[in-house]
C-alpha cells in the first residue's frame, strides 16, 4: 500500500484548461470589441461638442430676440433692432441697430450703424459652414420679424465623415434646429 504524501495535490489528469490558441483567440476578440467601443466613444464626444455649440448659437439668437422684445437700451442709446453677426470664421456677436433719425430701421448699411453688445466664439473644433445673406440675422422691434432669415450650418473641423448641424431662422422670427 502506497501512502500519499501530505504535499501531493489532486491528480490533474481529469482537469482540462484552455489551450494557448483559445486564449489568443479570446484576447483578439476582446481587443477588437474594445477598439470598436473606443471609436464609437470618440465619435460621440465630437457630436456632443457640435450640438453644444449649436445650442449656444440658438441661445445667442434668442438673446438678441429678447433684446428686441424688451427694446434694450444700453449706454442711453436707443436701438430699433437687434441681431447676430457671424464671422469671421468662428466669431459671432450680438449687435444693436441704433434708431435712425428718419426712415426705416433696417437699411442696407445696417452693419455700419450698429453697436456690438456681446461677443462670442465657437469651440475650436467647430466652424460655420454656411451663413444667411450678409452673414447676419436681425430681429426688428416690436414685431420680432427676422431680417435676412436663413439657415446657419455648423460643421466639425477636420473630421471624416463630415458631421454638420443646422439652425433655421424663419422670416417670422422662429428659431429651430434641424
Amino acid at each position: 500500500m502506497r501512502r500519499k504524501k501530505k504535499n501531493d495535490g489532486p491528480a490533474l489528469s481529469g482537469v482540462e484548461g484552455f489551450s494557448l490558441i483559445e486564449m489568443l483567440v479570446s484576447l483578439g476578440i476582446v481587443m477588437i470589441l474594445s477598439g470598436m467601443v473606443l471609436a464609437y466613444n470618440q465619435s460621440s464626444i465630437q457630436k456632443t461638442v457640435l450640438f453644444t455649440e449649436q445650442a449656444k448659437v440658438i441661445g445667442v439668437l434668442n438673446r438678441a430676440k429678447a433684446f428686441a422684445l424688451e427694446r434694450y437700451k444700453g449706454n442711453s442709446t436707443s436701438y430699433c433692432a437687434f441681431g447676430v453677426k457671424f464671422g469671421p470664421s468662428t466669431a459671432y456677436s450680438i449687435l444693436g441697430v441704433r434708431t435712425p433719425s428718419s426712415g426705416s430701421c433696417i437699411t442696407g448699411s445696417v452693419l455700419s450703424s450698429s453697436d456690438t453688445i456681446e461677443s462670442y466664439a465657437l469651440d475650436r473644433r467647430v466652424s460655420f459652414k454656411s451663413l444667411p445673406p450678409q452673414g447676419a440675422i436681425f430681429f426688428e422691434a416690436p414685431y420680432l420679424s427676422a431680417v435676412n432669415s436663413g439657415t446657419i450650418v455648423l460643421e466639425l473641423v477636420n473630421v471624416s465623415p463630415v458631421i454638420q448641424s443646422s439652425i433655421e431662422v424663419t422670416s417670422g422670427g422662429s428659431i429651430s434646429s434641424l
